[in-house]
């Protein structure tokens, strides 16, 4: 398990994360600690707990708090072959974009008839299609798809939180919804703009 600081971005909204009272002071610790070091420096569980007198359930625990609390987003490597690689966080609203395989896809599927698109990100987004054709009673189609896997799908979930129903399907009723999916995968960090 690693914890990326991807540019020490410790503001929530217009709050200093110090003067969160919904955190426990030990995972504000935790926090603290992580932006005390350089841009995009990663962190173990391991390395978190020895910079404590807490050990390793105690700063899991922590690490879980942050994830709740939206301070820490929880990523997966997808490795060659399509296993799930190390757990890792990242902290803040930062897509993790260094830490994800981008060679999948990204995809918004939706049935026209309703508002609710699901935002999701697989190697074969036709294959995913099909799949979840069977749970659905209406026709579905892919409304876009673009390359960027798991770090643009993640970015794409933190752009469009607001819009969440409930797990990967957000609602875009009274919207153009491939326009603004369009426009928000525009502003993912690619390999050249990092």
């Amino acid at each position: 398990m690693t914890v990326l600081n991807p540019g020490a971005d410790t503001q929530h909204g217009d709050r200093n994360f110090w003067d969160d009272p919904t955190l426990s002071y030990r995972a504000k610790g935790i926090l603290g600690l992580i932006a005390s070091y350089e841009e995009r420096s990663t962190f173990s569980a391991e390395f978190i707990a020895t910079h404590s007198r807490d050990g390793m359930t105690a700063v899991k625990a922590a690490l879980r708090e942050l994830e709740h609390a939206g301070r820490l987003h929880r990523v997966q490597r997808r490795e060659a072959g399509g296993t799930w690689g190390a757990t890792a966080y990242v902290m803040g609203n930062t897509a993790p974009t260094v830490l994800e395989d981008a060679s999948g896809w990204a995809y918004a599927i939706a049935d026209r008839s309703s508002s609710y698109v699901k935002i999701g990100c697989s190697a074969d987004p036709r294959t995913r299609l099909a799949v979840l054709q069977t749970g659905w009673p209406g026709v579905l189609e892919i409304l876009w798809q673009e390359r960027g896997g798991r770090a643009l799908e993640v970015h794409l979930h933190n752009h469009f939180a607001a819009r969440r129903v409930r797990g990967e399907w957000f609602d875009f009723e009274g919207h153009d919804t491939v326009t603004l999916i369009t426009d928000a995968a525009a502003a993912f960090p690619t390999e050249g703009n990092r």
